[in-house]
């Protein structure tokens, strides 16, 4: 199995190794047993007592924020438990053979092994016995004697499948490093406890990426690591003789409410007091830098014998994590406010102050572009209460300042100090931008508003202090800028669309106006000339006038159909209901068709009661049945049979129209009630239609307060049913 350094992969990971390993084996069994053989008795690794097997495995488990680790000796046979920290390791087997547990992974790759998941990582599955069941993520480290002979290992382990940054286990990497380094602190047990740190420690301490501090039993600061100074501000040349106090009156700690931590409030004076802090967010402030939030873990050190020997904390920098935690609330606030509001600039105070709210800034802005007049408008701003902007927002006519350079550029901008920057020199917007830096703003990010490609508007935020996270800042801003614009985008295409359908109606109902005074002047005169007696015409013209009046009253249907399509559109789809009797509806309406059926050589067969009453519109109502009726026999072939079935069933009647006609296609029933749409069926027997009569039918039924659906019942052919209450009476809808 090749390992690789450093390299992620998709089932796991490994760290790089230390030059001139050796695995362990049969020589190095005598290593391991010198090494590790007499923890359980002394409660050490190694021979080297320099830190006992369960607290390696916890400060492990601490460094890698993890729930629990396990320290384990490697002899020639087996591996053993030497130490454990945290419920998840308490499942793991006191001894296991090598070649049945993960010491065969370490061995094999000679390196620190890393799995995400250990029910998908290859390495993981080629041990034949899994440790437990409840382990799902491993990070695991060899142990070294002093031959660089592989003698034990600390596996940091998590119950849950996760990403081990590679910081993470370079921390552990080093902590092995240091453990098998380290010299034993030899003191009398009834002298006092030494109050300055072991050599080890300190080493340990000043190469994590996470701040450590420890204090002896009196609260004296003994130990406090670079990357503590780094997150809190604090000068290199700040030593912990200075004092907690101290640190805490140039750069105090404030609780979550923003209100500064008395000193009994401080993780590692609560620590040094007895408790256990786990997970406590606390923010960390500098004069004139960002604020940032630590998790602080803290816990007292207690000697074998009960006494106090003070406390030790560590701070992890989450401050990335909890940002983009409060910018996912975010992204739903902005939705909500868009969702809520009319258009952009009646939604902007309210995207505004959340967006200020999850930078813990105090001051945005969001300016649009003005159609008409093409320049860039401010539509709003939010200002924390303590801003006093004095210089009004202009109009951004061209590329200059910093709203104008996105513009122009149509890239976010970060400006990370106002006061350095070539954005307060002369002109209209560096007046603006003075105001800003004299009322203490320091970093600026603006971000465009995209719309398919052009800038449509900017969002600029504007911090108190110098920031950093230039990269994640500009991210998380261009996520709601993005919100912004595909709203935007969607307004545009809504707006585009209402006007489409306006335009539509109003050419479907000047064009079936135009349409129909000529036919029914057409109609009416044919009508005349077939019906006068004293109108002598041949037999030819006869036949020729009979086709002109069919045809005439097919396009006075079709004229019908797009104006009641109109009229559906626009809302101005009417239904006036009385009591009508479904039945003689349904009995009119097969008389009218009966030349059609005749012609097409269909029978059409009724089965229906003595009378089936219900509030409907009985003209709107027999407009559906010539609908479905005309369309079975139109698509049933010659022989063929269309039934109407009627039956009442409590408060519902059903009507029931099928035929044993061409079928439609299960994948297009779905679409068959959209307007102009027609089955493929009946595009590919060539059957005529203009595929608005069911967008019409299902419109009258569902103005009933009924349904209409296409049932599956077996054979062939279609069966429509319809369903209408028979007792309540439909509200009329407005003309």
């Amino acid at each position: 199995m090749g390992v690789s350094g450093k390299q992620s992969r998709k089932r796991g990971r490994a760290a790089p190794d230390r030059a001139s390993a050796v695995p362990a084996g049969p020589a190095g069994a005598a290593g391991s047993a010198r090494a590790l053989g007499s923890a359980g008795a002394n409660g050490a690794v190694g021979h080297r007592r320099s830190v006992a097997p369960d607290e390696l495995a916890e400060l492990a488990a601490r460094l890698a924020d993890a729930p629990a680790a396990v320290c384990t000796a490697i002899d020639a046979s087996a591996e053993r438990v030497a130490g454990r920290y945290g419920a998840a390791a308490e499942t793991w087997p006191e001894a296991s053979p090598i070649e049945a547990g993960p010491a065969a992974c370490v061995l094999r790759s000679n390196r620190s092994v890393v799995v995400d998941d250990t029910s998908e990582d290859l390495r993981w599955g080629c041990c034949p016995v899994s440790v437990s069941e409840g382990i799902r993520a491993l990070l695991g480290v060899p142990l070294r004697d002093d031959d660089e002979r592989i003698v034990g290992a600390v596996y940091v382990v998590d119950a849950a499948p996760r990403h081990w940054e590679e910081a993470q286990v370079e921390a552990v990497d080093r902590l092995a490093i240091l453990a098998g380094n380290a010299r034993p602190i030899r003191h009398d047990p009834a002298e006092p406890y030494p109050d300055v740190p072991h050599l080890f420690l300190s080493a340990l301490l000043e190469t994590l990426d996470v701040g450590v501090a420890a204090c002896d039993a009196d609260g004296r600061l003994l130990l406090y690591n670079r990357a503590l100074r780094e997150l809190r501000d604090l000068p290199a040349s700040w030593s912990p003789t200075d004092g907690l106090e101290a640190s805490l009156v140039t750069n105090p700690l404030l609780g979550l409410d923003g209100q500064p931590l008395p000193l009994t409030g401080v993780p590692l004076v609560r620590a040094l007091n007895g408790e256990v802090v786990e997970q406590t967010d606390v923010i960390m402030t500098a004069p004139g830098r960002r604020l940032r939030i630590g998790s602080a873990n803290a816990k007292p050190i207690y000697s074998g014998d009960g006494r106090c020997l003070g406390a030790v904390t560590a701070f992890h920098d989450i401050t990335d994590r909890r940002r983009a935690e409060r910018f996912a609330d975010c992204e739903l606030q902005v939705a909500r406010a868009l969702a809520e509001a009319h258009s952009v600039a009646h939604a902007a105070p309210t995207v505004l102050k959340a967006v200020a709210r999850s930078l813990q800034w105090p001051h945005a802005e969001l300016w649009l572009l003005d159609a008409t007049s093409e320049h860039l408008e401010p539509v709003a701003q939010w200002s924390a209460p303590a801003l006093d902007l004095r210089v009004e927002l202009p109009s951004v006519t061209g590329p200059e300042g910093i709203v104008g350079s996105v513009w122009a550029s149509g890239q976010p901008l970060w400006v990370p100090d106002l006061l350095t920057s070539p954005y307060v020199g002369s002109g209209e917007a560096a007046a603006r931008t003075r105001e800003c830096a004299r009322q203490g703003l320091r970093t600026v990010l603006a971000v465009p508003l995209l719309d398919e490609g052009v800038v449509q508007g900017v969002l600029a935020c504007f911090a108190d202090t110098i920031e950093g996270g230039e990269e994640l800042l500009t991210t998380l801003l261009g996520t709601i800028a993005h919100q912004i614009g595909q709203y935007m985008a969607r307004r545009r295409a809504d707006e585009l669309a209402l006007e489409l359908a306006r335009t539509k109606d109003q050419f479907l109902a000047l064009v079936s106006h135009e349409m129909r005074t000529p036919l029914t002047a057409i109609s009416t005169y044919t009508e005349l000339i077939l019906t006068d007696p004293e109108q002598e015409c041949s037999a030819q013209h006869r036949l020729l006038l009979e086709r002109v009046d069919r045809n005439t009253r097919s396009l006075r249907a079709i004229v019908n159909d797009l104006l009641d399509l109109a009229a559906l559109e626009s809302g101005r789809f009417t239904v006036s209901c009385d009591h009508v009797d479904l039945v003689a509806v349904v009995h009119d309406s097969v008389g009218a068709a009966a030349g059609a059926a005749r012609a097409a050589g269909v029978e059409v067969l009724t089965d229906v009661p003595d009378r089936a009453g219900l509030w409907a519109d009985v003209v709107r109502l027999r407009q559906v049945l010539d609908n479905l009726l005309s369309n079975a026999v139109k698509y049933s072939p010659h022989g063929g049979e269309v039934r109407i079935r009627v039956r009442t069933e409590d408060d519902t009647v059903r009507l029931a129209v099928s035929d044993t006609g061409i079928g439609i296609p299960e994948a297009e029933r779905p679409r068959l009630f959209h307007r102009f749409y027609r089955a493929s069926t009946a595009r590919n027997h060539g059957i005529p239609g203009t595929g608005l009569g069911l967008t019409i039918v299902r419109a009258i039924v569902e103005a009933h307060g009924g349904t209409i659906a296409i049932a599956d019942v077996p054979g062939p052919g279609t069966t429509f049913e319809v369903r209408l209450p028979a007792s309540e009476r439909p509200a009329a809808t407005p003309d």
